[in-house]
């Protein structure tokens, strides 16, 4: 039971104030009691408590990520991937870059994944086409797995990488053919000369 503070004042203040008083020092020392404080916190922590639990509850592992293709002008290079979830894990997506050795992104490419219990697996593969890549060397292909549509990848992500060939394309290609024809051809009589003077 809350106690009740009388105060005596001796000055000339209307009854209806003194009247308020008691009123005024209960309020004071229930709101200055530690579980009230508790009390006035509690449903606030609980839900930043939840709301913790669910950002950081959803976690993952890429089990594998490969690229294979690009050894020809116009291969096609087909990316996979398995992923697995370390907990419940729902609304989520897999975003793919293809980077080439400039660091520029020559393709991208984005899946839902379906909801998957702790333990479950989820495999996907697409494919992409090299005929518009513009350098030979190495490339890059990330994947970035991220809740909802977001692209933060706070459940995992992984990278792997691929050869592609120089892409210049048969078009190109033919007229370079044609061209070192014609200076062999220009050139016919200097090469035989050059090979009949030779001991």
């Amino acid at each position: 039971m809350d106690r009740v503070l009388f105060i005596i004042r001796t000055d000339c203040t209307p009854n209806k104030d003194r009247r308020a008083l008691p009123e005024v020092e209960r309020t004071m020392k229930r709101d200055a009691h530690p579980g009230a404080q508790i009390r006035r916190y509690r449903l606030p922590l609980i839900l930043i408590s939840l709301l913790a639990l669910l950002c950081l509850g959803m976690g993952g592992t890429v089990l594998s990520l490969s690229a294979s293709g690009g050894g020809g002008y116009g291969d096609t290079i087909t990316i996979s991937v398995t992923v697995r979830a370390d907990s419940r894990v729902t609304n989520s997506n897999l975003y793919f870059e293809i980077r080439a050795p400039d660091g520029s992104v020559v393709d991208t490419h984005g899946t839902g994944v379906p909801n998957l219990g702790q333990g479950d697996t989820f495999s996907y593969s697409w494919t992409s086409n090299n005929s518009s890549y513009p350098l030979v060397g190495d490339y890059t292909v990330s994947v970035c797995w991220s809740p909802g549509n977001s692209r933060n990848c706070r459940i995992a992500q992984a990278t792997t990488g691929f050869y592609s060939v120089w892409t210049l394309g048969p078009l190109l290609t033919g007229v370079g053919l044609l061209l070192l024809g014609r200076w062999i051809w220009s050139r016919r009589r200097d090469l035989v000369d050059e090979k009949g003077a030779a001991p």
